[in-house]
Order: C-alpha cells, then structure tokens, then sequence
C-alpha cells in the first residue's frame, strides 16, 4: 500500500488530544492492569521514548493486513461516519475487517452548518469516494446523529438536503443510529488534513 494513501491514520503527532482520541479507539483487557492505567482520565500522562515507539507500531499496524483487507463480494458492507466541527470522517468496513478509510477537512462554508447537515454531509462524502463499492449493494451506515435515522420520511426539506437524498436515493442503504462504535470515524474527523484523504 502506497505511503500517501496511509497518510492519515500514520500522521497524526503524538500525545495530547491525539492520544486521548486514540483512547477511544483501543479497549485494553483489565487483565493488563499496567496498560489500562494509561487510559485513565484523571491521571496525568507521561510521553516517552517507549510510548512514542508503541504508537508508531500501533499506527502501522492499523494499515497494514490483517485490520486492512481487500472487500470479499458485495455483501456486508457496512460504513461508520462522523463529523466534527473540524472535519469529516468515514471508515468503510466488510464483516468485521477495515476496507478503506478517508477524512478531510470542513470548508469555509461547512463551519457553518448545523449539526445535523454536517452529518448528513459526512455521509455523502463516504458514499461519494467509495461508489465503486457502495453502488447497486446494500449497506449499513452508521451515524452517531439520531434524526438521520428518519431523513427519508422528513416533508420539509431544504435544497441542500433535498439533492443529498436524492442522492442517497441511488444507493441501498439503511441508516442506523448507534454509532457509538464509531470511534475511528471519529477521531478522523477531528484531525486537521486540508484535502481528503483516502485510504
């Protein structure tokens, strides 16, 4: 896999927010008291040499097979969007394995969207970007915005929203809210790339 094309989850810098994005990301068994300690909130933590070279070896290891694969068939498809007040962010998956990630920055004008456009934009970008899978398969996207769930049976509709769902009109997919999961997707759209970036 090219090195541009993994440019987001391998560069982001290192401690403060990042890692405690990254937190989210990563459930630690309690059987590893040691480890778990790292992710307590209230505990102040210190970056070292051994955390830096650990991160690293985790960030390699999310772009890489076994949690990056190649789609088997058409079947399963299921897409985790979030959108932030900094970005968009999308993580496609089939059964249970990573396909493709892709994030970018809100432009200008996005930064003044409300909440539930910008939702309603991260998940048009995904479907944009991937249609080469997504189109004429059915899929399950995931958003962690509740009234998404009910976009279809929405009467009144701006323009915008209108050609957003005319253009998920074209695809077969279901909406679903709890998007808790939705942690990679999350902490995409919150890191701070200008272009999109795809994986």
């Amino acid at each position: 896999m090219k090195s541009a094309e993994v440019d987001q989850i391998i560069a982001p810098p290192h401690p403060s927010r990042t890692a405690s994005r990254c937190q989210r990301g990563i459930r630690v068994p309690r059987r590893f008291p040691e480890e778990s300690k790292i992710f307590c909130m209230h505990r102040k933590y210190i970056w070292t040499d051994k955390q830096k070279v650990a991160f690293q070896l985790l960030k390699q290891k999310l772009c890489s097979a076994p949690i990056l694969s190649l789609p088997d068939g058409t079947d399963d498809f299921v897409v985790y969007y979030d959108a932030s007040i900094q970005g968009l962010g999308c993580v496609l998956m089939q059964r249970e394995k990573v396909i493709a990630y892709t994030s970018r920055q809100l432009k200008v004008h996005e930064k003044n969207y409300t909440t539930h456009e910008l939702e309603l934009g991260a998940i048009v970008f995904g479907l944009k970007i991937w249609r080469h899978y997504l189109y004429g398969t059915k899929c399950t996207i995931y958003t962690d915005h509740k009234s998404l769930q009910h976009i279809f049976e929405q009467k009144e509709l701006n323009m915008q929203q209108h050609r957003r769902l005319k253009l998920l009109n074209d695809y077969e997919c279901a909406i679903k809210f709890p998007g808790k999961a939705n942690v990679v997707a999350d902490a995409l759209s919150q890191e701070n790339t200008s272009k999109p970036k795809r994986v």
